[in-house]
């Protein structure tokens, strides 16, 4: 877990404490819907996603997976593409 102790490192302390109060898939859920949703061609890294404030699917997906790590599950992550011109691509962990 190298990576999530890197990660966590470079958090302030108040974002810390918030990462680390995340030990359920159902908090992760709930900090993400939390945050404003963002449509917009950036796409965040999770330490933006904290630092930010805010996200779309794919970053709330790459954190989310990120988060699930930290408490055990592996990091996967699914890529919905509907067909063209019906929606947009939905990512969840």
């Amino acid at each position: 877990m190298d990576a999530i102790n890197e990660f966590e490192k470079r958090l302030s302390q108040d974002l810390r404490k918030v990462f680390r109060s995340l030990r359920s898939p159902i908090a992760i859920q709930e900090y993400l819907d939390s945050m404003p949703y963002k449509a917009e061609e950036l796409d965040r890294s999770p330490l933006r996603v904290m630092t930010d404030g805010q996200s779309h699917c794919l970053d709330g997906g790459i954190f989310a997976a990120l988060a699930l790590w930290r408490i055990g599950f592996r990091p996967l992550i699914l890529d919905l593409v509907p067909a063209p011109g019906m929606d947009d691509d939905h990512v969840l962990a």
